[in-house]
């Protein structure tokens, strides 16, 4: 669990249907695509041509284990997170490279880290944050969120408050793997790890996610790495010039590291038990 700090920063979900089922709903003829009341935003589109890496970035909300995790699982297979959006009439969105008109809400899959069997969430572009992301741009991840927040109105999840707001500081980015993939996941402590054995865990990105979370107090190293943050890894490469780890920065920046830099200030690594890849349409 990523350390705590007293400071609570709170987003809360209004107006949002809450619900709490392990089936899809039932396909029917017609969507309804009125915007909402209370919508802040007139662009419904969930993603353009797929979900991309430029739709997610934390602003001020300190959730960086969310995006990071997110990312780390869109690194992985974008399909995959395409097959866990429906319309509301059961309709599944994986097929789809650019839903239009899109739904003002969807339902999305997730999964109760426990189980994992998969929970549909019902969400709503009324609720889509005016900071986190791209204000009024595509909403696929302010709906992966808001199914996080609305699990955790359900069930206990580190970093959802019982009323789904976000807590800052102390979320998990193991369990918010469960969540977001249906997997058993691993939390990998770095401490007397190896340096070969801290790369080759890393080199499972990006076929399989792979985030890493720092220490309260990081080393000086260039580029700097955050304290009590969290980066998805995208890559790694040994090229006879010494060992990199290239990561997606959930402030919506890419950052490459010496493996000896990143390495000393991470002190866990969340990953899924058995490196699986991620198919669309399965738990995960």
């Amino acid at each position: 669990m990523l350390p705590r700090w007293r400071l609570r920063c709170v987003y809360f979900l209004t107006g949002v249907s809450q619900v709490l089922s392990m089936t899809p709903p039932a396909a029917s003829a017609t969507v309804d695509f009125t915007l909402p009341p209370g919508s802040k935003f007139t662009n419904t589109t969930l993603w353009q041509g797929v979900p991309s890496v430029y739709d997610v970035r934390q602003v001020s909300v300190l959730d960086c284990w969310l995006p990071a995790v997110t990312l780390s699982v869109l690194f992985a297979s974008p399909s995959f997170v395409q097959s866990l959006y429906f319309y509301t009439n059961g309709t599944s969105l994986y097929t789809l490279s650019s839903p239009s008109p899109a739904a003002p809400e969807v339902y999305v899959k997730v999964f109760n880290p426990t189980t994992l069997s998969p929970v549909f969430e019902l969400v709503s572009i009324a609720n889509e944050s005016t900071t986190e992301d791209v204000p009024n741009g595509v909403w696929w991840h302010s709906a992966l969120t808001q199914a996080i927040q609305l699990l955790g109105t359900q069930m206990s999840i580190p970093g959802i408050a019982s009323d789904g707001s976000i807590i800052s500081m102390e979320g998990n980015s193991e369990i918010a793997l469960s969540v977001y993939t249906g997997k058993k996941t691993v939390m990998a402590l770095t401490k007397g790890m190896t340096s070969d054995d801290f790369f080759q865990m890393l080199s499972h990105a990006p076929n399989s996610p792979i985030v890493l979370a720092t220490v309260d107090t990081p080393t000086v190293t260039v580029p700097p790495v955050g304290n009590n943050h969290a980066y998805a890894v995208m890559n790694t490469t040994d090229w006879g010039g010494g060992r990199n780890v290239t990561c997606r920065n959930p402030w919506g920046s890419w950052v490459n590291f010496r493996l000896e830099d990143i390495m000393v200030n991470v002190w866990g690594v969340a990953h899924l038990s058995e490196y699986e890849s991620l198919e669309p349409g399965g738990s995960g």
